[in-house]
């Protein structure tokens, strides 16, 4: 391989690696949302300071947050699938 297509292997694999990351970021906003809102909810209900409304409202947000992850993940099973290959059956877009 010549040092220009080192060079440019080297680049292809910092853009990857950045990638990465910023893919590992975007993934790990609904979980730590999710994670706080079932915390601050379980210390909630442990202490008997939850009404029913706020609990349907941190179980919604939760769900959104599902939503939003399973989004992510769908987008990212269909750049990753290879070509001709069909979706796998069962696949869940809620």
């Amino acid at each position: 391989m010549t040092s220009c297509g080192m060079e440019d292997n080297e680049k292809s694999k910092e853009v990857m690696i950045e990638e990465i990351r910023a893919l590992a970021h975007d993934l790990n906003q609904p979980l730590n949302v999710t994670k706080i809102v079932c915390q601050s909810l379980l210390r909630d209900i442990q202490k008997n300071r939850s009404s029913e409304e706020e609990t349907k409202e941190s179980l919604t947000e939760i769900v959104t947050q599902m939503n939003r992850l399973a989004e992510m993940i769908g987008t990212l099973r269909t750049i990753a699938r290879r070509p001709g290959e069909m979706p796998a059956e069962g696949t869940n877009k809620n």
